[in-house]
């Protein structure tokens, strides 16, 4: 049997976020939790291991789906990250670069590879 892998997902869309929580739950064995601010995700990460994360580039409030990546690559060194937006370029700054970019609208299929190169990435400690 395969252990269950931890997922956060950052959105402040919630229809976005119960979108991807679907998928997830639906196409893989993982264990999803969503938050819609960058706050409240981090608090958990301080909670238990955190395989991956997905994370729009840019939330309500002041923190990012970038801040959440570093902060959760500070936390969790081998952490998967997905940075979701509609913008068509990743040329984002500040990120890790190992992290998987993500253009919204974006199928279960894109999402699952996203995260399926992710994980590829921080095993292997290099940039996608």
């Amino acid at each position: 049997m395969k252990l269950q892998q931890s997922v956060i997902v950052i959105d402040d869309d919630a229809i976005v976020l119960s979108a991807i929580e679907d998928i997830l739950q639906a196409k893989a064995n993982f264990l999803v939790r969503t938050f819609h601010t960058c706050r409240e995700a981090l608090e958990m990460l301080d909670s238990g291991p955190v395989d991956v994360i997905v994370a729009d580039v840019i939330l309500g409030g002041e923190a990012t789906g970038i801040d959440a990546c570093n902060t959760a690559v500070e936390r969790h060194p081998g952490v998967a990250l997905v940075l979701i937006s509609a913008e068509s370029t990743c040329d984002y700054h500040g990120y890790p670069p190992r992290t998987v970019c993500l253009q919204k609208p974006f199928s279960a299929a894109e999402l699952m590879d996203a995260i399926a190169r992710a994980q590829k990435a921080s095993a292997l400690g290099k940039q996608v």
